[in-house]
């Protein structure tokens, strides 16, 4: 009896650590990428079923209340509107996805490793100038998917741009 009062404990605190996760994602959208930055969430949000016929990949930025930054694109327009790029490698992953807006372009990366610190955010450049870069409070997303996990949707997969990696 203690064990199974235990393990439902257990259960219940990561099913917590779940729920508060910070997201800009709606109740039909899969969680592929969010952090706290400040007092701003970065996110990246996939329709559920997203298919040739359905839904939308989106990135969001700013409050619940308040969001100060959309960007979507369907799937037929996915690898025109964005750029995605990833590699793996023993011990760890980078991972970046990428969209241009008016002159700027926003970069969300996530460089996950088991022998140094994690990080990630989203870069803010302008004709090729990082003017800004939000990083994330808590880079280690505890979230089922991962920015990585995008190849699976029918983004086109190319180089990163080693963005990430900047301040290392």
């Amino acid at each position: 009896m203690r064990t199974k009062l235990v393990a439902s404990v257990f259960l219940c605190m990561v099913n917590q650590a779940f729920a508060d996760e910070p997201n800009l994602c709606r109740d039909v959208e899969t969680v592929y990428f969010s952090c706290a930055s400040e007092n701003k969430v970065i996110s990246i949000c996939l329709t559920q079923g997203f298919s040739p016929k359905l839904g939308e990949l989106t990135y969001r930025y700013g409050v619940k209340d308040h969001i100060e930054l959309e960007f979507s694109s369907s799937y037929a327009d996915l690898n025109s509107k964005y750029a995605f790029g990833s590699s793996s490698y023993a011990k760890g992953s980078t991972s970046e996805l990428a969209f241009t807006l008016d002159d700027f372009t926003y970069t969300v990366h996530q460089d996950l490793h088991v022998f140094r610190p994690n990080s990630s955010g989203v870069f803010v450049e302008r004709k090729g100038k990082v003017l800004a870069y939000k990083t994330c409070t808590h880079p280690r997303q505890s979230h089922k998917n991962r920015l990585f996990d995008l190849e699976e949707v029918g983004l086109l997969v190319g180089n990163t741009r080693g963005l990430g990696t900047l301040g290392e």
